[in-house]
């Protein structure tokens, strides 16, 4: 589902041993998040997603994706 006008998304890409690999906003557009993964050379493995989304009013989901990237 699409968030609400005004909604702020940020997406933290993490790998299995917690580092962080990447943080994107969708400060840019509105109900867009993109990760560009080739400009960081991120390695073939099992990667952890955390997105959380704050509404204006102050309200704050968050959820957790894993997912493999083979190369």
């Amino acid at each position: 589902p699409n968030a609400p006008s005004g909604c702020i998304v940020i997406g933290r890409l993490y790998n299995v041993s917690g580092e962080l690999i990447m943080a994107v906003s969708n400060t840019q557009q509105a109900g867009l998040l993109t990760f560009n993964l080739g400009q960081h050379r991120v390695s073939a493995g099992i990667y952890i997603l955390s997105l959380s989304s704050t509404a204006p009013w102050g309200q704050t989901e968050r959820r957790s994706l894993h997912f493999v990237v083979v190369r």
